[in-house]
């Protein structure tokens, strides 16, 4: 973190013109006895240089097996998956040890796994100096340097057991960038810690990536730390399925706020997880249609019936805001519900299932190039 510690032109892989991370068509099963589970699926993921990604999914999606492969901690069954330079599938074993010694820093949930109990805090970011061959005088030194950075200045001497669990991980923080890594690594840092601790460690990792160029990549539960990343990636069935991008926005009176954009994510081989909600909201299953817009690709429920045309002279209905975010999954489960009930109006088929842009008379609202959205083919009398 200071001249030696993180400085981005010291690190082996620092090259700009290339990702930090490259997985792709990432396989990873586990097999047991006869059994065979699935983690990850296909995954595809790149992160930039001195990007800060959170990674997000339920229990059982595959992201600490993700961070274990990244770590080089796992070994993946099938895909690629690159990290500074490293292929990950390749690597023999003296290639591991040094590509888990320099190229990479871990932190994980578990304070008591990130320390050792009987060494100060200064003697346990000294392990990795050690191992690296640098010498005492220069170990103290960069110890102490990293320790102040974190805001461990005055608890250079004390053992993990004297430490709060937000000091014990800013050691571990402290640890695991003391051979300068091009990325860090960590599991539910911020697990165990109040709110309060948990943002002070969130500054030293938003540190890292700003001030100092580290890529830093978290798995979390957190939704706190999920919003002060630059980018928050959803896991789900062993696949990437959405990313939240952050980016600054300057207005015209020169004030500066930060915008979130949700997007789905399209993987290399043209695979795409729609949203669980649109698909609950629309009773999705199996099979859909797809109608192709100059503009966009529409995705409608198998049962829509056709719809039929405007009577002469009638004005189309208004396509504003029709596919947008919550209004239109509120106007899905409203219809949804309707056709439920046999609500007067609602048909087979019909209005139920019709997606956003279609009006309660069953008439395509038109597409911004004056197109309609019916799915339904053309056939020929």
């Amino acid at each position: 973190m200071s001249d030696t510690a993180t400085n981005p032109s010291n690190r082996m892989a620092g090259s700009p013109s290339r990702p930090a991370i490259v997985c792709e068509n990432l396989v990873k099963i586990y097999k047991v006895a006869d059994l065979e589970a699935i983690a990850l699926q296909g995954l595809d993921l790149v992160v930039e240089p001195a990007e800060f990604v959170a990674i997000v999914g339920a229990s059982g999606s595959g992201k600490s097996t993700l961070l274990s492969i990244l770590g080089g901690l796992d070994v993946p069954s099938a895909g690629a998956a690159r990290v500074g330079g490293f292929d990950l599938l390749q690597m023999r074993p003296p290639e591991r040890t040094r590509y888990r010694r320099d190229v990479v820093g871990f932190v994980t949930q578990q304070t008591s796994r990130n320390l050792i109990p009987y060494l100060t805090a200064t003697e346990n970011v000294e392990v990795p100096l050690r191992l690296a061959g640098r010498s005492g005088r220069e170990r103290r030194r960069l110890a102490h340097s990293l320790l102040d950075q974190v805001g461990l200045g005055d608890r250079l001497d004390h053992r993990p057991r004297e430490l709060s669990g937000g000091e014990q991980q800013r050691v571990a923080i402290a640890v695991a960038v003391a051979n300068q890594p091009e990325v860090v690594l960590a599991d539910e840092p911020t697990g165990e810690l109040d709110s309060a601790t948990a943002a002070g460690v969130i500054d030293v990792f938003r540190s890292l990536a700003d001030d100092h160029g580290v890529t830093v990549v978290v798995v979390t539960h957190d939704q706190e730390l999920s919003t002060r990343v630059d980018r928050t990636v959803a896991i789900r069935d062993g696949r990437t399925s959405s990313e939240v991008v952050r980016r600054a926005v300057t207005g015209d009176a020169g004030d500066t706020r930060v915008v979130a954009e949700e997007f789905a994510v399209l993987d290399r081989v043209g695979r795409l997880q729609l949203p669980a909600e649109y698909v609950d909201a629309l009773e999705l299953d199996r099979r859909v249609r797809l109608a192709l817009r100059p503009d966009r690709i529409n995705v409608f429920p198998d049962r829509i019936a056709p719809s039929p045309a405007p009577a002469s002279g009638a004005a189309p209905a208004s396509a504003s805001g029709a596919g947008s975010g919550s209004d239109a999954l509120t106007r899905a489960r409203r219809a949804r519900a309707l056709h439920r009930r046999g609500a007067p109006g609602s048909s087979p088929g019909g209005n139920a299932g019709s997606p956003p842009g279609h009006d309660p008379g069953g008439h395509p609202d038109p597409g911004p190039d004056g197109s309609s959205d019916d799915p339904t083919p053309e056939v020929a009398p």
